[in-house]
């Protein structure tokens, strides 16, 4: 999947189309197209749940068992954090993107439920 950044520096002199997202070059030699390719990724979840009596169970389990990660896209040449670059600016994965994976991994966890 290809997405678009929101672009952090004024198209290039002459450009075909003037409003489409450009980033600077993190060596000051011009400005590049800010899109990210992202590739398709999966993650498997595994949960054991058991039932201790009537009121109480018991569930253990992993998110993420491979620690799948999404891609953290920049553009090539522009990742400087403190310029107008490609950094942190694509769904990649951050507490506010719209992935639907988490970006921290994999998760293990345990908890008890209590059913009245």
């Amino acid at each position: 999947m290809k997405g678009l950044g929101f672009g952090e520096a004024n198209a290039p002199a002459g450009a075909a189309d003037p409003y489409f997202p450009y980033v600077t070059l993190d060596n000051g030699s011009g400005v590049v197209k800010e899109i990210f390719d992202f590739k398709p990724k999966v993650t498997t979840d595994v949960y054991v749940s058991y039932k201790i009596n009537s009121t109480v169970s018991w569930t253990a389990g992993i998110d993420n068992l491979f620690n799948v990660h999404p891609d953290t896209n920049v553009v090539a040449g522009s990742v400087n954090p403190r310029g107008t670059s490609s950094f942190g600016d694509s769904e990649s994965g951050g507490p506010f993107e719209a992935v639907q994976m988490g970006f921290n991994g994999m998760r293990i966890f345990t908890k008890v439920a209590f059913h009245f």
